[in-house]
């Protein structure tokens, strides 16, 4: 085959393959062929243009020869760069072989924009006034699109304790209103080495009510009592059975009005996982630490540490159940004041 026909055949190599990206996507290798139809149109219109160009010079070969190597290996340069691009931006090297003008720089590939998230920044202007004195505040704010909840189904369809729910049970994965996220463990990580601190007398509550934990979060201090009841007119049992940090597990069953139980945590651990093997949906979680500077994010996400703080800087950690644990360092003034800000990503 001619030099001349060789040409014409690449050329019309080009028109196939584009023709056919133009419908679909197909895999040459290790590449993908996919060509919009506006970018079609244009490369057929260079296509043309160099076949017209490709006939002048057969006319001229005549006497000069034939067409020359160099212009041949370019042009089937030119069909591998459209073959390995799979997009438009592979008229540049199409018209810079068989145009008269030079052609018009190809525009990179943009990626695809990402989903706008809700809240980048927690505002603080949204922190309402403090109930008493100076403490460490803030909020968690919620780090894009706001998940919807799903309905629980193995609950709503349970003979016992679908009965026991007023409305739609939902998860609570990512719950909060505005820019809040709740159910935020928030405590301090790091600064109070060295410290000791007696745990209180109080006792946090954990019921079973409808076939839920509730609180889903609960704080406590290593050594504190938590009081665990069953509200429900069903059995249940409340199961720890994996610790990571050597606390001890248990496994009790809880009859419907049997006395509630009392346990307590001798080592740090965040967080400390609580379900039931009667109601495998059923989740309550428990954050340990060794000292009272800890609090649970509301339906705004807010948080306010109790106060007596030491003046300094510190760790501030927040930890999610689902979005993971975010840390920001605060110092704390000589009034024991501060505010934070934090942003929990959606996962």
């Amino acid at each position: 085959m001619s030099e001349t026909n060789t040409t014409k055949a690449l050329l019309g190599g080009i028109t196939v393959l584009l023709a056919v990206a133009a419908g679909t996507a197909t895999y040459l290798g290790t590449f993908q062929v996919a060509a919009p139809s506006t970018e079609l149109r244009k490369l057929d219109e260079l296509v043309s243009a160099g076949v017209k160009e490709a006939d002048a010079a057969r006319e001229a070969s005549r006497h000069a020869g034939e067409l020359s190597e160099a212009k041949a290996e370019e042009l089937r340069r030119a069909v591998h760069e459209v073959v390995a691009s799979g997009h438009g931006a592979a008229a540049a090297p199409v018209a810079a072989a068989h145009a008269a003008e030079p052609a018009k720089p190809a525009e990179a590939a943009k990626a695809p924009e990402a989903p706008a998230a809700s809240s980048t920044v927690a505002d603080l202007s949204k922190l309402p006034p403090s109930a008493g004195g100076p403490h460490v505040r803030g909020i968690v704010a919620i780090g894009g699109a706001r998940p919807a909840e799903r309905v629980i189904v193995p609950l709503k369809s349970d003979a016992n304790c679908g009965k026991l729910q007023t409305s739609e049970p939902l998860t609570r994965s990512w719950v909060g209103e505005g820019q809040g996220l709740a159910n935020v463990f928030v405590y301090i990580k790091k600064g109070l080495e060295g410290k000791s601190f007696p745990a209180p007398g109080a006792k946090p509550v954990i019921d079973q009510k409808g076939c839920i934990y509730e609180p889903m979060i609960t704080g406590l201090m290593t050594g504190q009592m938590v009081e665990i009841r069953n509200s429900d007119p069903v059995l249940h049992n409340v199961l720890f059975n994996k610790s990571a940090t050597g606390n001890s597990t248990f496994n009790l069953a809880q009859g419907p009005g049997a006395k509630a139980l009392e346990k307590s945590f001798a080592n740090p651990e965040v967080l400390i996982k609580l379900v039931c093997s009667v109601h495998p949906w059923m989740a309550g979680y428990v954050g340990v630490v060794p000292h009272p500077f800890f609090a649970v994010t509301d339906a705004h996400g807010v948080f306010e540490l109790p106060a007596g703080l030491p003046a300094g800087k510190y760790t501030l950690a927040a930890n999610h159940v689902r979005g993971g644990e975010v840390t920001a360092e605060i110092t704390v003034g000589a009034d024991g004041a501060a505010t934070a800000g934090v942003v929990i990503p959606v996962k």
